[in-house]
């Protein structure tokens, strides 16, 4: 059912209006409620009786909410810089004392090195945010291997704005592997 109304400066405006109703014949209607409660209107707690939603606009030109759809009124802030920036030397730092403190004794296992780059950059990645860089996207990656004699570089390219986001590397070896931790932080408004 929809109906049509007039607005105060003269713009019609559309509402509909939906009804649920239990079918009495469809399979697990009750006799004791009236009609069958599903799943679904448990889910969502309907009535226990006839259910509507509305969804238009009211008289005044308004939009009505529907039961199912609520608006979350963010304002923006119209910022365009950082209350902390980004700082690389305390970053280095996190990522070296970590790396050193979760690495050392340790020796190179194949099996088991995925996971200790996984829980090491979790780790890290937690460290930096813990230093109050709100409204960057803090990336951690750690990258392993043996300690064999090979030389290796290990390099990253991103698009950024060079005035706001930075990153941050350190090195940890050992007699049996090598780790690098590169931590990236990219400021989002």
């Amino acid at each position: 059912m929809s109906s049509v109304h007039n607005t105060s400066d003269g713009r019609a405006t559309k509402t509909r209006r939906v009804s649920i109703q239990a079918d009495p014949n469809a399979a697990g209607y009750t006799a004791r409620h009236g009609r069958r409660r599903s799943s679904l209107s448990n889910r969502f707690s309907f009535s226990r009786q006839r259910s509507s939603l509305r969804s238009g606009f009211n008289e005044d030109g308004s939009e009505m909410m529907s039961s199912f759809h609520r608006k979350i009124a963010l304002e923006p802030t119209y910022k365009m810089a950082p209350d902390k920036p980004f700082r690389s030397s305390t970053v280095t730092s996190i990522i070296r004392s970590t790396l050193e403190s979760q690495l050392n004794g340790e020796t190179y296992s194949a099996d088991r090195c995925r996971q200790i780059c996984e829980t090491l950059a979790t780790i890290i990645r937690d460290r930096v945010k813990e230093e109050g860089y709100h409204r960057y996207k803090i990336v951690a990656h750690v990258t392993m291997g043996p300690m064999s004699g090979q030389t290796i570089r290990v390099a990253s390219r991103c698009l950024w704005n060079h005035q706001l986001d930075s990153y941050a590397s350190s090195v940890f070896q050992n007699r049996s592997l090598y780790a690098v931790g590169t931590v990236f932080g990219i400021y989002y408004d």
